[in-house]
């Protein structure tokens, strides 16, 4: 009987050792657990007051109001630069540029050139080219913050080539629609 007494004392004392360090081990990781949540709540919080990822809401809002506006954005380049077309397309995620809105002012058809719009993607900024036919298509990309959200593009008749100065003045345009867009005006009323 003193054996199973002595017996039953030790297995009591090794699982009360057990238990001592099996609770000790979980509170070490609840303070791990409770330190690497404080760590990302600190890197977010710090994000917060850097204001990175309010540049990130901004460029989501622009984005979508791109989309939204692009036949008023199309429409009003055209009028600015007395276009035959004129065309908005979006940037993708994987570098795309699908068609927004096209305002087509020609019997003929539409005449958009999708390089010209790569390009200016590409390079971030304006792209004039010149068509066999004697039209002139200029693509302008719409930017923020150096990323480009969507290129303009503007297409003139066959008989009016556009010069430099066109150039000139439908990237003037892109930028007054990027700030107007940012502003919350959701147009180019300041044009």
């Amino acid at each position: 009987m003193a054996g199973v007494r002595v017996l039953t004392a030790a297995l009591a004392l090794v699982f009360g050792i057990y238990a001592l360090q099996k609770e000790r081990h979980l509170q070490r990781l609840s303070r791990l657990h409770h330190d690497e949540n404080s760590m990302l709540l600190n890197v977010a919080d710090s994000l917060l007051r850097s204001g990175v990822l309010r540049a990130d809401r901004e460029m989501l809002d622009l984005r979508s109001a791109v989309e939204l506006g692009a036949a008023r954005i199309a429409a009003d380049a055209a009028d600015a630069v007395l276009a035959h077309c004129a065309a908005v397309r979006l940037v993708g995620p994987s570098g795309e540029t699908p068609l927004a809105a096209v305002c087509d002012f020609e019997d003929a058809g539409i005449w958009l050139d999708p390089e010209a719009a790569h390009e200016a993607l590409r390079r971030h900024e304006p792209v004039r080219r010149g068509a066999p036919d004697g039209r002139t298509v200029i693509a302008v990309p719409l930017e923020y913050r150096f990323e480009v959200v969507g290129v303009l593009e503007v297409v003139s008749g066959p008989s009016e080539p556009y010069g430099i100065h066109d150039t000139d003045l439908v990237a003037a345009f892109a930028r007054g629609a990027v700030s107007g867009l940012l502003s919350g005006r959701g147009g180019m009323d300041t044009l």
